[in-house]
């Protein structure tokens, strides 16, 4: 924090947030701005820890069996509600919101996109992509951290920055809204996940063998192209 210049009209603090400046008149900044600016900026870092855990996308049928699980990243769901435990701890109303989508969708936008992983999200049935509403001073903004900054070469909508009061890219494309209730939005402790025994799972994996071959191909794909983005970079 440093003084603005003596010739300056009105006494200044200039605060430094990212890469960001902002001149806020000193005799005006009350204890309520101060907690506010605060408040902000920790938001800001936690959604920036959350978002570039890497995606991944996620089993989300077999939880209940640790040798299906996805062990390196995280899908929707979990950052979704990563992030909506730091920002209650910061007193942020938050809300868990969802949207169907197809996954043939997301990668239709994208560039560079191998043809049998193209035809394996072509199989699936929708899914379900889980985002937050948070409400801040100047109101309530979307708030996704889907995409981490190593999935940004590949063409995917990262969103770089939390700047209420605007609205962040959702990571797809949806189909409809979710509204079991009137906000749209699922309960703040999550859906309950099944506890299936090994007959029930393995029953629901050979349903839902498509979705199992799109996830081992596109987590592969994803992998392989933040490898591609470090190696580049090294050199």
């Amino acid at each position: 924090m440093r003084e603005a210049p003596r010739d300056s009209n009105l006494p200044v603090t200039i605060l430094s947030m990212g890469s960001r400046f902002e001149r806020i008149p000193s005799q005006e900044m009350d204890s309520a701005d101060c907690d506010q600016l605060t408040t902000l900026s920790a938001a800001q870092a936690a959604f920036l820890e959350v978002r570039d855990i890497p995606f991944a996308a996620q089993y989300q049928l077999f939880y209940s069996d640790e040798r299906l699980r996805t062990k390196n990243g995280q899908g929707c769901t979990q950052k979704a509600y990563h992030l909506q435990r730091l920002f209650t701890s910061l007193d942020l109303p938050t809300e868990l919101c969802r949207v169907r989508f197809r996954w043939s969708a997301v990668l239709e936008r994208l560039p560079g996109v191998p043809d049998q992983l193209l035809m394996a999200a072509a199989a699936i049935e929708p899914r379900w992509h889980v985002f937050l509403s948070v409400r801040f001073s100047s109101g309530a903004i979307t708030v996704d951290p889907t995409w981490d900054a190593g999935l940004r070469h590949m063409g995917f909508s990262v969103n770089a920055r939390l700047e209420p009061p605007n609205d962040m890219t959702l990571a797809v494309p949806p189909e409809d809204f979710y509204v079991d209730n009137p906000a749209g939005c699922l309960p703040a402790t999550g859906p309950p996940l099944p506890m299936e025994s090994p007959q029930a799972t393995h029953s629901s994996f050979v349903r839902h063998k498509h979705y199992y071959v799109f996830v081992l191909r596109f987590n592969r794909w994803l992998e392989e192209g933040r490898m591609s983005a470090a190696t580049g970079l090294s050199r």
